[in-house]
């Protein structure tokens, strides 16, 4: 899904679901890469790799935000990616399924739960524990594979406000997941 002038908006209720369609014909595997200028949901079964175009995030006019609302549901065999310069909104209570989960923007900000205390946050993606926390998650519903890989891809910063906890280890069984980020 590609956005030229409105928002892309997954409602309550909302499923993307690329699984049991077979493997894609073009991902990153076959040298197939994505060039971007514009927001940006991509669902694959293949591996989705992102690279900048002119006007990648450099543009705010040409990107709007992305909202993943509470009960919508995401499910790939191989990636979900996500690009825009301004808000990426995933509700904890939305459920996304895929090996590889790739978030792209300007600014990357990581927030604790409490939000930033005030100091000035850059336009571009936040994030908070709880919601990496789900992200890390994932979800194995309806077949989909445990998440892999996390990529968060940047332009311009990777911000830090206040204390952010970024241990993947489950205490439960002392491992870490996903196994790259």
């Amino acid at each position: 899904l590609t956005a030229n002038a409105g928002t892309i908006t997954l409602d309550p209720g909302a499923v993307i679901d690329t699984l049991g369609y077979g493997a894609t014909s073009r991902d990153y595997a076959h040298h197939f890469t994505q060039l971007l200028g514009r927001t940006t949901l991509d669902v694959s079964n293949g591996q989705t790799v992102f690279l900048p175009g002119n006007d990648l995030y450099s543009n705010v006019d040409q990107t709007r935000p992305i909202t993943v609302a509470a009960g919508a549901e995401i499910f790939s065999q191989g990636s979900i990616a996500f690009a825009t310069n301004q808000a990426l909104n995933i509700s904890t209570e939305a459920t996304l399924g895929t090996r590889s989960l790739i978030i792209g923007g300007t600014n990357i900000n990581f927030l604790p739960a409490a939000g930033s205390g005030g100091a000035v946050v850059p336009d571009g993606v936040v994030l908070n524990n709880q919601i990496l926390s789900t992200l890390l998650q994932g979800s194995t519903a309806n077949g989909a594979p445990a998440l892999q890989s996390l990529v968060l891809t940047a332009q311009d910063s990777v911000n830090f406000f206040g204390t952010v906890n970024l241990d993947t280890t489950n205490p439960a069984i002392s491992t870490r997941k996903p196994d790259s980020i």
